[in-house]
């Protein structure tokens, strides 16, 4: 397996980030739900989840309806309001308008304008938090903002504000559950943040390991990220430890299918050093392990590495049979990435075999292929870098703004103080010249 369970993002970015429960959903009444979200303490926060958990479940029509409603109630309010609900209508317009993955039957018409409308209302939702210089307000939009544009294929945005809250939230010594660890490191990986994943991916274990309620095999896909980092770094002897662990941990659990997949990378390891009959056997351990649960994308890669070994002792006629199989696999459930492999290693197995047309042939699909996909990393990196900085001149701007109001206010006010305090010494004046005109009446 080359990189971490991918298919777990979405679940760990839809769990909640912090360690309260939620309590029974309530009635939707939108005068209350515009007090209960214009709280300026973070426990509103979790009321903003049993809130989206709440119409998450309700008819579209329903949930709409209520959201206009939620809005008028809120026009006043404060910047408390106007930000959480602004994620709330966009998340809303994500799952029951765009996000149609388990809406097959009915498909939004016009994607392009619902995702505009999506990026404008957490847009506004961020510029709201920065203004109310509150920092729990700020993470809380910042981790919304994360996993709501993840589910629009927004890569460099959603690594950017995850990161951006979990540090912040890190920073104000608020609890933070495992699962946003892990969410961030293998958003990380994706975009080949080594080091920065290797970090994540280690607190996720620490934090699911400490966890009450700890779910094992996100413990085992944490323990394992850290291992793919390493990996990737070429550290091989740090990235076989955490292998190790991840393997130990499966095995107490009897979590075959993890157990498989460690077992696969681990055998990656040992082709690189040359050890091609123990990389074979751990290769198609988790070959059968991943096919025999459904896992056809996994289970073809470790194939296709199984070909890769079998390649390097010679045995051609294998390696061309076991490639071919891991295509069909992948025919089943493609991956780009693991396809890449494929194509490459089929393109070795032909130019060994001597059928250089075959050999070309696989090599342009690889090429085409490869290029494709670095450009997307490439253009992932860039666009994480320019996302720092838009966000960072933002929140300058925004900074700015709120010193020039401070500084125009408290100008206001000493002028309010000077003119006060200059009428009571012009009223003290008068008083004091009446009181002497006064005596000297008297004496008179």
């Amino acid at each position: 397996m080359t990189t971490p369970c991918i298919r777990l993002i979405i679940l760990l970015g839809l769990l909640p980030l912090t360690i309260y429960s939620f309590a029974q959903p309530a009635e939707l009444n939108a005068k209350q739900w515009a007090a209960e979200l214009s709280k300026k303490h973070y426990s509103a926060d979790e009321s903003f989840r049993k809130l989206s958990v709440t119409l998450a479940n309700r008819d579209s029509v329903r949930v709409f309806q209520f959201i206009n409603e939620l809005a008028e109630e809120g026009k006043s309010n404060s910047y408390y309001f106007q930000a959480r609900f602004n994620c709330l209508k966009a998340g809303m317009i994500n799952v029951k308008s765009l996000y149609y993955e388990f809406y097959q039957d009915r498909k939004p018409v016009d994607v392009n304008s619902l995702k505009k409308e999506i990026m404008n209302l957490l847009a506004s939702a961020i510029d709201i938090a920065y203004r109310s210089e509150d920092d729990y307000l700020i993470a809380f939009v910042s981790y919304t903002y994360s996993i709501t544009v993840n589910q629009l294929g927004e890569t460099a945005l959603t690594v950017m504000y995850a990161k951006n809250a979990i540090d912040l939230y890190e920073k104000l010594s608020y609890p933070i559950l495992p699962n946003a660890y892990q969410f961030l490191a293998e958003k990380l990986y994706q975009v080949r943040e080594y080091d920065e994943c290797i970090k994540y991916a280690k607190k996720s274990v620490i934090a699911w390991r400490q966890s009450p309620e700890e779910y094992k095999p996100f413990t085992i896909s944490s323990m394992n990220t850290v291992a793919l980092g390493y990996h990737r770094q070429k550290n091989y002897d740090s990235a076989m430890i955490f292998y190790g662990q991840a393997l130990d941990y499966a095995k107490q659990t009897r979590d075959t299918l993890w157990a498989g997949i460690v077992l696969g990378n681990m055998g990656q390891l040992f082709y690189v050093q040359g050890k091609y009959d123990t990389a074979y056997s751990l290769l198609i351990s988790d070959y059968k392990a991943s096919k025999e649960r459904g896992y056809f994308d996994n289970a073809a890669n470790s194939l296709q590495w199984a070909a890769k070994t079998n390649l390097a002792k010679g045995n051609k006629a294998t390696a061309l049979a076991e490639v071919r199989e891991a295509a069909q696999l992948l025919g089943v459930w493609p991956d780009a990435n693991y396809l890449r492999n494929a194509y490459y290693t089929t393109a070795q197995v032909f130019r060994e075999m001597g059928n250089y047309d075959s050999a070309f042939y696989y090599t342009n699909l690889y090429v085409a292929l490869n290029d494709s996909l670095e450009r997307v990393i490439a253009a992932s990196s860039l666009a994480i870098s320019k996302a720092r900085l838009n966000d960072e001149t933002s929140r300058y701007r925004i900074q700015t703004l709120n010193r020039e109001k401070r500084s125009q206010l408290m100008l206001r006010n000493v002028i309010i103080a000077g003119v006060v305090i200059l009428s009571l010494l012009a009223l003290a004046m008068l008083n004091r010249k009446r009181l002497k005109t006064k005596l000297e009446k008297e004496k008179i």
